[in-house]
């Protein structure tokens, strides 16, 4: 089980666009922890937005993305695969079978026509065990 986790660049978060990442490094956050250090809760995420003018809703998604990338060896477009199926935090990801959740990102890279493929479940089953150890932070 891989507990290490990776700090991304801001920029690597799937949708965030270039701006977005420029008003987020101006408030001093280039990277997944953080944004996670200074979006962690509503309290933080609010003073966020009227500091960058950012959508609080918006910082809230990326905050769960970079929450996600926490899992060790799970990356920025694995991480967009688990929101497209459902799982949007540490959190939730706790509570998923890995079989069902191989299946559910089957379907979507399907629906998409992708030719990506999706994690086998002995991974899926290594990011939910670690998400189950992980300490809770977004809140």
């Amino acid at each position: 089980m891989k507990l290490i986790m990776t700090d991304y660049p801001i920029t690597e978060i799937v949708g965030i666009s270039r701006d977005q990442a420029r008003l987020l490094a101006e408030s001093g956050i280039q990277s997944s922890g953080d944004l996670l250090a200074y979006c962690y809760n509503r309290r933080t995420r609010e003073s966020t937005a009227s500091l960058t003018g950012l959508d609080p809703a918006l910082l809230r998604r990326w905050t769960n993305m970079a929450d996600l990338l926490r899992v060790g060896g799970l990356t920025p477009p694995a991480a967009e695969l688990l929101e497209a199926a459902g799982v949007t935090s540490v959190l939730e990801l706790r509570n998923w079978d890995a079989d069902h959740l191989v299946a559910k990102i089957q379907r979507i890279l399907a629906a998409r026509g992708s030719a990506d493929r999706p994690p086998s479940e002995t991974l899926a089953s290594e990011w939910v065990a670690v998400a189950r150890q992980l300490t809770l932070i977004v809140q």
